[in-house]
Order: structure tokens, then sequence, then C-alpha cells
């Protein structure tokens, strides 16, 4: 009987170390398929939007700078980490890789004229934590 548990003792043991060390990563925005985890729009536009990893490893989606600004602050601690889509090549990527302009002349899905660009523009730039407050 002992022997029997301390089998079970070490899958038990392994499954746990296993699965529990498992790298957590953001996945990819599918466009067209996914809906914003704020506002449960579609996200369609490629140039806009961005995701939330949490502390539990789920990622959040979203169509809009503006809508996981939103999300962000009713999250606090389960935000692990940020990613923005660039305007111009559509990829997600980290907020420490993105700079956030805010211009009359453009347009957002969520109309609050804000976006991404990995590149530094001659336009006003916002932070995240002044979105949707």
């Amino acid at each position: 009987m002992k022997t029997w548990l301390r089998a079970l003792g070490v899958v038990l043991f392994s499954f746990m170390f296993l699965f529990g060390c498992t790298e957590q990563k953001v996945e990819e925005i599918h466009y067209g398929k996914d809906y914003c985890d704020h506002c449960k729009m579609q996200i369609t536009d490629k140039r806009y939007g961005g995701a939330i990893l949490t502390t539990e490893g789920r990622t959040l989606k979203f169509d809009s700078i503006e809508c996981l600004a939103e999300s962000k602050h009713s999250l606090k601690d389960h935000v692990k980490e940020v990613y923005f889509v660039d305007f111009e090549s559509s990829q997600l990527l980290p907020q420490s890789k993105i700079q956030l302009y805010k211009n009359e002349s453009m347009h957002g899905p969520m109309g609050t004229r804000i976006q991404g660009y990995s590149k530094e523009m001659s336009l006003p730039k916002t932070n995240l934590d002044e979105i949707g407050r």
C-alpha cells in the first residue's frame, strides 16, 4: 500500500512540475474570428487593437486600444503583460516596443483617435493610463 501511495505521489508531483512550469505566451489575434473581450465586437481591422496576458496565463484580446485600456484598469493586479498592434505592420508587439499616439486625423474603431506605432513619429503621444478614464 505504501509503495502504491508513493508512486501516486511521484506521478502527481511530476504532472504539477511539468504543467506548472510551462511558459505563458500571448495568443495571436485571429481577425474575423476573435471577439473583443471588452465590447464583444468582432475583431476585423488588423491595424488596431491589442491583448493582455493575465497572471493566470489567459490572453484577452481587444479590437481597439481604448477597449484594452478600460479592461486593464478593471483587471488591476491580474495583468502580466500588455501588447499592442503596430498600425503599420499589424504585428502584435509588447507595450515596451510600441508608442501610442493621439491625433484628430486618426480614425480608430472606437472613435478616440489613438494608434500604436513601433517607430517614433512627430505626433502627440499618449499614455495607456490616460485612456479610458
